[in-house]
């Protein structure tokens, strides 16, 4: 079975302000299109993974393209895509440098979190309300 999950690297508090503005967007039109998101911080930025209705490994790496990705690992994922016809979707939870010591880990950010989710709920909700007032 393919992973579903929207995975984005974000390099900076700029990068995420820029996601946060596109994930408005996005699930103001495809309101069903993501849940249950979690938020890690990392020594440069942020880790965003969150589950999708989306099955085919193009949808999803697109989306996570619009959403605002690393444009490098976006374009890293493509070329594996185009290449071997898979792509390794892949956030390291932990970087090392060459002596082995870690320079980098995931961290866990409840408030990042909620802010997301948040998000996300309201955009299930709206589309609820429209849906129940039939318009």
């Amino acid at each position: 079975m393919p992973d579903k999950q929207i995975k984005i690297d974000l390099d900076s508090q700029e990068e995420f302000d820029i996601f946060i503005e596109r994930l408005r967007f996005f699930s103001d039109q495809l309101p069903a299109a993501f849940k249950n998101a979690e938020v890690f911080t990392t020594a440069k930025g942020f880790h965003v993974y969150m589950e999708s209705c989306y099955n085919r490994i193009q949808d999803i790496l697109i989306i996570q393209s619009i959403l605002n990705d690393d444009p490098r690992r976006a374009t890293f994922n493509f070329r594996r895509l185009k290449l071997t016809g898979q792509a390794q979707n892949i956030l390291f939870t932990e970087k090392r440098n060459s002596n082995r010591e870690i320079i980098s880990k995931e961290k866990f950010s409840s408030i990042m979190t909620a802010l997301v989710n948040d998000i996300l709920l309201r955009a299930r909700k709206q589309i609820q309300y429209k849906i129940g007032n039939g318009l």
